[in-house]
C-alpha cells in the first residue's frame, strides 16, 4: 500500500472521527437541557400542587386579599397547561407564567405579614417553610437548567456543530430568569435620596 493511500484514509478517519464527535456534541447538548428541563418541571410542578394548600388556608383570613388570590389560581392553571412543554415559545412562555406567579406569590406571603393569626397557625407555618424549600429547589433546578440552555445554545450557534443541530432540527432552549434577580435589578436606588 502507498504512503500516499495510507494518508488518505487516516485524513479520512480523523474527519469521520471529527464529524461523530461534532454530532454527539450536539446531542449530549440537547439531551441534557432537555433532561434539566424536566427538573424544572418537576419543581414547577411541586410548587403548583403546594399553591392550592397555601390559598385555602390563607382565604380563611385574608378578606382583603380576594384579588391576589383569584391571580394567583388563574396564573397556576395558566403555567399547568404549559407545563411539559419542550418547544422553545412553549417554554419562554411558561416561564414568564412562572415569573409571575413567583411575583404573586413573594406579594402573598409579604401580605401574610399583616394577619398575626393567619401566621399562628401551624398549617401555613409548615406550609409556607415547605414553599421556601421549593422555592430552593427550584432556584437549584433554574441554575442547572441555565447551565444546560448555554451549553446547547453554544452547540446550535457555533460552527461546525450548527449545522448538525440545524439538520436535526434542534434549537436553542430559552434561559430561566430568577425572577427576584428582576426585582433587584428593578429595586429604587437609595443614593437619589440623599441628594436632596
Amino acid at each position: 500500500m502507498e504512503t500516499s493511500s495510507i494518508v488518505i484514509i487516516v485524513i479520512a478517519a480523523i474527519i469521520v472521527f471529527w464529524l461523530y464527535n461534532t454530532y454527539t456534541k450536539v446531542i449530549k447538548a440537547n439531551n441534557m437541557a432537555q433532561a434539566a428541563l424536566s427538573s424544572i418541571e418537576i419543581q414547577l410542578r411541586k410548587r403548583y400542587d403546594l399553591i392550592p394548600n397555601v390559598l385555602a388556608i390563607a382565604k380563611k383570613f385574608m378578606t382583603h386579599e380576594k384579588e391576589t388570590l383569584a391571580e394567583i389560581t388563574a396564573l397556576r392553571t395558566h403555567a399547568l397547561e404549559n407545563s411539559e412543554a419542550h418547544d422553545p415559545d412553549s417554554v419562554a412562555e411558561l416561564f414568564s407564567t412562572d415569573a409571575r406567579l413567583s411575583g404573586m406569590m413573594g406579594k402573598l406571603m409579604v401580605s401574610m405579614e399583616d394577619y398575626p393569626e393567619l401566621r399562628s397557625v401551624e398549617t401555613m407555618q409548615e406550609a409556607q417553610k415547605t414553599y421556601r424549600d421549593v422555592e430552593d429547589n427550584i432556584s437549584a433546578a433554574r441554575r442547572y437548567y441555565n447551565s444546560a440552555a448555554n451549553e446547547l445554545k453554544n452547540a446550535v450557534e457555533i460552527i461546525p456543530s450548527s449545522i448538525f443541530a440545524s439538520m436535526l432540527s434542534i434549537v436553542a432552549m430559552p434561559f430561566y430568569d430568577d425572577p427576584e434577580s428582576e426585582a433587584i435589578k428593578n429595586t429604587v436606588d437609595a443614593t437619589a435620596f440623599f441628594d436632596k
